[in-house]
């Protein structure tokens, strides 16, 4: 796959709206999910985060880590999942919605790829989604972007992504 937005429409992914409409848009199944933001600005950090303070943790992190996780060059500053068992509610859109109430200011239980909030831009960066087939798990479908995205970018993770991929399994039956 091409890493950038051509690649990831490419991909099948849909959406590239900013989370005010992403939290509309976006469907309740289960996916992935990705951030996006023009490679050609250098980001500006804040020097904390205006993101929400979830069981009292600071959710800021030092300029020093900012500057050392930002992948040059790169569209993609976050991957994420949603997964949605059997009559949950926690599908894409759910989890967008959390992961914007967070960035907000909200006590939200999001606190996985808080980084983007120090970017001093980051109301304009875009949402883009991709459903996956029930015979799927959101995690290794995760898992396989994340290892896809380092195979790529010299070993790194997304700029937002502080955990690697996890081990790939089987779907049970």
């Amino acid at each position: 796959m091409d890493w950038d937005v051509t690649g990831l429409r490419r991909a099948g992914f849909t959406g590239f709206v900013p989370f005010d409409r992403a939290v509309e848009d976006a469907p309740e199944a289960s996916g992935v999910h990705v951030i996006v933001r023009s490679p050609a600005t250098p980001p500006a950090f804040l020097s904390t985060s205006p993101a929400g303070w979830f069981t009292k943790l600071d959710p800021s992190y030092p300029r020093e880590r900012l500057e050392a996780e930002w992948v040059e060059g790169s569209a993609i500053v976050r991957i994420g999942k949603a997964g949605r068992a059997a009559g949950s509610r926690r599908g894409l859109r759910a989890r967008i919605r959390e992961y914007a109430a967070f960035g907000s200011g909200r006590a939200v239980g999001h606190r996985g790829g808080r980084a983007i909030r120090h970017l001093d831009d980051s109301a304009q960066l875009l949402v883009a989604w991709r459903e996956i087939a029930p015979t799927r798990r959101a995690a290794d479908e995760e898992s396989e972007m994340l290892a896809g995205f380092m195979a790529h970018h010299s070993g790194r993770l997304p700029f937002a992504n502080m955990r690697g991929p996890s081990r790939i399994r089987p779907l049970p039956g």
